[in-house]
């Protein structure tokens, strides 16, 4: 058996994370676990080395920062709007960010069983710590844009 077939299921929240008709949920939950999923589909039956290097964390972090990012922007005119939700989506993903960073530190131990066990740890805490993300994310990209603001005016001009 190879070792991708080893691998347990990760995404338990994906029945959980989308709330019925909640159309910005489905699409936090896509960004949040596409990358995920569609890099353990394609290391289906490979063998640890091609497992590991297929599911860096870093990779990974990058394109679910950047999907997130996509969805957080939509609709948002106002530049210092998105530049305040750009920050509240970093500081979100800090805990993702060192989930990532786990997984690849756990890279380089695989070559053992035990570095192995500690690997897929690793990426269970990075799937657990996107299943975290998933309300405060959608929360962020519900949040209305506050309203324009008028130009100031002095009293009496």
């Amino acid at each position: 058996m190879a070792d991708a077939d080893l691998l347990p299921e990760f995404a338990r929240s994906l029945r959980g994370c989308g709330r019925p008709g909640g159309a910005v949920s489905l699409r936090v939950q896509q960004a949040l676990f596409e990358p995920l999923l569609e890099t353990r589909r394609r290391a289906i039956g490979g063998e640890r080395d091609s497992l590991v290097a297929a599911m860096r964390g870093r990779t990974l972090l990058s394109a679910i920062e950047s999907n997130l990012a996509e969805v957080i922007g939509e609709g948002v005119q106002d530049a210092a709007v998105r530049r305040a939700r750009q920050a509240e989506l970093e500081e979100l993903l800090e805990p993702l960010a060192r989930a990532a960073e786990r997984v690849d530190a756990g890279a380089a131990e695989i070559g053992s069983d035990a570095g192995w066990q500690h690997w897929v740890s690793a990426l269970r805490a990075l799937h657990t710590a996107a299943d975290d993300l998933c309300e405060p994310l959608t929360r962020l990209a519900e949040s209305p844009a506050p309203a324009a603001r008028r130009p100031f005016r002095p009293l009496g001009r």
